[in-house]
């Protein structure tokens, strides 16, 4: 992938980063952002629940009588947590509100200009759905932020002979999803929506690891664990 130079960017971020033993990290990349925005760069940034808030939905479906419906609002509101800890890192270069919508957020981005953090907004609709619904009404390349950083042929940490993709159509990434049962909660790296969506508006899309310096890696150079043609 050539070398970007847009003004604003979706990222999406992979709840992973906010466990205790990433915190170092997610600071660090907040950090760049700032430094990002302080030279004319802008970032809508969407937030993901991490491995905390899927261990509390097994809980739940296994203990409670919770539908999926009542664990996606849960779910929404464990997002939007993650996204009011990136918010305080990243003041004062951000919008101090979380939207609840996608309006809202393009709405308050396009008034004020500045960063804006956000998780979930509705049941049945994820987090990788979001992000790549606001890049295509921004016309803005999509950054996914996952924990194994890239698109491998099987689970990586589950199988060490995984081989990483570094190139993937749409069509092949959405026959490979649509063998996964989606449930609130848990879509492995994307879900058809979001592919979809990409898809019809043929939204540039990244994989990267999340750290501070395969974002600069994107930014800089162009680099990416997989990127995503169409």
């Amino acid at each position: 992938m050539k070398k970007v130079d847009e003004k604003c960017y979706v990222l999406k971020i992979t709840g992973y980063l906010f466990n205790d033993d990433m915190l170092h990290e997610l600071y660090e990349l907040a950090e760049y952002i700032k430094s990002l925005s302080e030279k004319g760069k802008t970032f809508i940034i969407v937030v993901g629940g991490g491995s905390y808030l899927r261990s509390v939905l097994s809980f739940l479906r296994k203990y409670s009588y919770a539908s999926e419906y009542d664990l996606d609002i849960l779910g929404i509101y464990f997002s939007r947590l993650n996204a009011y800890i990136l918010l305080q890192l990243l003041q004062p270069l951000v919008v101090e509100s979380i939207p609840t919508s996608v309006e809202e957020a393009l709405t308050l981005y396009f008034k004020f200009r500045k960063n804006i953090v956000m998780g979930g907004v509705s049941p049945g609709f994820s987090t990788n759905a979001v992000s790549a619904y606001i890049a295509s009404r921004l016309s803005s390349p999509l950054i996914n932020m996952t924990r194994v950083g890239a698109i491998y042929d099987k689970d990586p940490e589950k199988f060490s002979d995984a081989k990483k993709i570094n190139v993937i159509h749409i069509d092949r990434l959405i026959e490979i999803i649509e063998k996964y049962k989606e449930s609130a909660g848990y879509y492995p790296l994307f879900d058809k929506s979001s592919l979809n969506i990409i898809k019809e508006y043929n939204i540039p899309t990244c994989i990267i690891a999340p750290s501070r310096m395969s974002l600069h890696n994107y930014i800089e150079k162009g680099e990416c664990g997989t990127i995503i043609i169409t």
